[in-house]
């Protein structure tokens, strides 16, 4: 690159995507998505209902929402880069992203040029078109052996943090993510239920979902972004951070009995008079996460 500018262009493409993702998530959970496109939340749902994992529901939505962004760009558009020599040349977003965050170092693949002309910035063919295009047929041939390597595993760690990241200081976003999950959660059926990795620890003979108490970290996680205050009253929740939190004084936005899930993201934080009923009965944790 010959110029800051140059650089500076090249690290502010669009292939810097967790803010895009996010936007995504919001809008899919406000409601501006087709509910017809939600559909592939059902297969998905089995993958949510563990109790009080790492990887919470934000992350697997933006997982999802992340390998679709890089699936589409294999049509374009892409980055284009001229080298010293002036050659301009073309490589998709996924690998100058993993190159930007030091996943992968070495020569990317280079977006194919037809007739040794420059390919054009975006391709009108659509996934499901019966025309080929050799240039999106290599790109995607190249994305799908990418995707199945541990780089792109460890991109889509890093790019989950970071939309969760973004996501998570969101308390009302994240209620309408769980409200747009819990009936899918609910309807699941008990035998796909029983099918989940480790059921047996979580799934009760009847088919409910054991309740289990969430580790210490995710409270104080939940503590810090409702800055210490009930979220109805905004009364400071006094004498229980120095102390192990009680589950009293925390609460689902969206109830496990209506299909809430029991994730961290699920949590706000309330006062005593806030919460006037009993504390819900959970059982000792059976399992690290």
């Amino acid at each position: 690159m010959n110029s800051k500018a140059e650089r500076r262009s090249w690290l502010q493409h669009h292939h810097t995507r967790a803010y895009e993702i996010a936007t995504r998530i919001t809008r899919m959970v406000s409601g501006t998505r087709d509910p017809a496109d939600l559909t592939f939340l059902e297969d998905l749902m089995i993958e949510y209902v563990r109790p009080w994992c790492t990887s919470t529901a934000v992350h697997q939505l933006a997982e999802v929402i992340m390998d679709e962004m890089f699936l589409f760009d294999r049509n374009g558009p892409y980055v284009e880069h001229v080298d010293e020599a002036g050659r301009r040349r073309r490589y998709l977003p996924v690998d100058v992203l993993m190159q930007s965050h030091r996943i992968r170092d070495g020569e990317m693949f280079t977006v194919p040029e037809p007739f040794g002309q420059n390919v054009r910035s975006i391709s009108r063919v659509r996934p499901g078109d019966d025309r080929k295009d050799p240039i999106v047929e290599a790109c995607h041939a190249h994305y799908i052996g990418l995707s199945d390597s541990e780089d792109y595993r460890e991109l889509t760690e890093y790019l989950c943090d970071e939309v969760f990241r973004i996501i998570f200081p969101n308390r009302l976003l994240l209620a309408r993510i769980h409200e747009l999950l819990a009936p899918r959660v609910a309807a699941l059926p008990v035998d796909h239920l029983r099918e989940a990795p480790g059921a047996g620890i979580f799934v009760l003979p009847d088919g409910s979902i054991r309740r289990m108490t969430p580790p210490e970290h995710f409270l104080r996680a939940v503590f810090f972004r409702d800055l210490g205050r009930c979220v109805h009253c905004e009364r400071r929740v006094e004498g229980i951070f120095e102390s192990v939190m009680p589950m009293a004084n925390f609460e689902f936005m969206v109830s496990p009995d209506e299909g809430g899930l029991q994730d961290y993201t699920n949590l706000q934080l309330v006062c005593g008079n806030c919460k006037p009923t009993p504390p819900e009965q959970y059982v000792p944790r059976l399992f690290s996460v």
